[in-house]
């Protein structure tokens, strides 16, 4: 167990040396990564970065702190005035509630790490739009451009409302987010396959209430820490890394 977490060590951090931070622009007290194919610049990305450096940083001597407070600024500044954050895409630009719960996170990881009270605030209104895009129980609208009822997407907001119930002891949130994961079960096929969306089709032109092995593994990671999600990121226990599925 202790060479497997080694190894995953290892991994991780050559990935954040080699990978992560050489393709962060940095200006002034802002950090952001360009996306190296499309020349865009994704909110999703930026805010996975920063949830990696934000498990990592102090682990085994790192020091990521002053990365993590230039990529929580530019997140913060990219907040739209209704509390979300837009799915950069190459063709097209839009709110999301799944995006906002993805940044969300990072913002809770944020705030338990820093203490800044602009995080703390930028979360509860990220917290306001995602709840605000709940058509039904359990059923979270993407965006405008894409408005089925895609079971990852459920995974991905309850994840959030999860974390940021515990984090703030918000039983609204809590509430929607086991609500959400038992939607998402009852959508579950008989051979355990998820659906990429479920009969609520939304503005997509044919029902996509078919299996799909990306997003069959994007909704069971959300799906497991929806209801048990922990405010928490990498432990170090006994000189092993314990990483938890939140």
């Amino acid at each position: 167990m202790r060479d497997l977490n080694n190894r995953m060590y290892s991994l991780i951090s050559e990935t954040i040396q080699k990978g992560i931070l050489p393709n962060q622009k940095v200006e002034g007290n802002l950090a952001y990564t360009v996306d190296p194919v499309y020349g865009i610049i994704r909110n999703r990305v930026n805010a996975e970065c920063v949830k990696t450096l934000i498990r990592i940083n102090g682990l085994r001597g790192s020091e990521y702190t002053d990365h993590i407070e230039k990529l929580l600024n530019w997140l913060l500044d990219k907040q739209n005035s209704d509390g979300s954050w837009n799915e950069v895409h190459v063709n097209y630009n839009h709110p999301s509630a799944l995006i906002t719960s993805i940044v969300g996170e990072a913002l809770v990881d944020g705030y338990l790490l820093l203490k800044n009270e602009r995080l703390k605030m930028a979360a509860f209104q990220a917290r306001d739009f995602v709840l605000e895009n709940q058509i039904s129980p359990g059923y979270f609208k993407k965006s405008s451009v894409y408005t089925g009822d895609h079971l990852n997407v459920d995974a991905t907001c309850g994840a959030f409302l999860a974390k940021f119930g515990k984090m703030f002891s918000d039983s609204e949130c809590l509430d929607a987010a086991k609500t959400a994961a038992e939607h998402i079960c009852k959508c579950q096929f008989s051979d355990g396959a998820f659906p990429y969306t479920n009969e609520k089709k939304g503005n997509y032109q044919y029902c996509l209430n078919i299996p799909c092995i990306h997003y069959q593994g994007v909704t069971l990671y959300y799906l497991v820490t929806t209801p048990i999600t922990e405010v928490t990121g990498i432990y170090q226990n006994s000189g092993e890394i314990v990483i938890p599925i939140s």
